[in-house]
């Protein structure tokens, strides 16, 4: 698999994002997917292949997913909102270090019915992204209250989940994103393992049937350092 979501772009919303490295995923207690009335009626699975140099004979590929259902009702539906650049619009990346930022903004945020409580947290890059992190902001954008997920040194093998203690996202607040990018020939954005993606996929709870992608281009450009402590 390439890895990554294109949800976006379909009429239906992203649930799970799979990736190299990525183990199995289970839900809090307290929440679940609700499937049949009210809830899900038909699932796509949707696999990105690789295959540059257009090999054919390959062996079919039997993959799939198994998911577990059971007939008694959680206390929250589960929702997934995809941040960063899920809809692959920021264009090219240029050669040396780069870096991305989107937000979720106050005015997107304030918009939602309820707060929700975020658990899970899927941060993902291909083969030139060396960091990315997420960030939750007050209303003004101006208080930092915490870094929600991150990751110093990507590795594009192995992109399990992050789990995290869960936290409150109010609306009004503001999400960011940040990419960094290293690569010695120019890039772009796109769905395929060589393009380049910028997505964080959060799992949250109660769910905001509506709500699939939360993202805008803050700022993008060539910089000096990764922001890295250590390298």
């Amino acid at each position: 698999s390439g890895g990554g979501s294109m949800a976006a772009m379909f009429s239906g919303a992203a649930i799970w994002s799979w990736a190299v490295g990525t183990g199995p995923m289970v839900l809090p207690l307290q929440t679940g997917m609700r499937v049949g009335v009210g809830g899900y009626n038909s699932f796509l699975l949707d696999t990105h292949y690789n295959n540059v140099e257009g090999t054919r004979g390959l062996p079919v590929d039997h993959s799939g997913v198994k998911m577990y259902i059971t007939t008694k009702l959680r206390q929250y539906d589960t929702g997934v909102i995809q941040l960063g650049d899920p809809i692959l619009r920021s264009g090219a990346i240029p050669v040396g270090k780069s870096k991305y930022t989107y937000t979720c903004s106050s005015q997107e945020t304030a918009q939602w019915p309820h707060p929700i409580t975020v658990f899970r947290s899927h941060l993902h890059m291909h083969q030139a992204g060396v960091r990315i992190l997420s960030e939750q902001f007050d209303r003004t954008y101006t208080t930092k209250l915490r870094t929600t997920a991150e990751i110093d040194y990507y590795n594009f093998d192995y992109q399990d989940h992050v789990e995290m203690q869960a936290f409150v996202v109010n609306p009004g607040d503001v999400l960011r994103t940040t990419c960094y990018y290293e690569t010695d020939r120019k890039l772009k954005f796109g769905p395929q393992s060589e393009d380049e993606m910028c997505i964080d996929f959060i799992y949250f709870y109660p769910n905001i049937p509506k709500e699939k992608y939360c993202a805008s281009e803050e700022s993008k450009g060539q910089v000096d350092n990764l922001g890295r402590i250590f390298g």
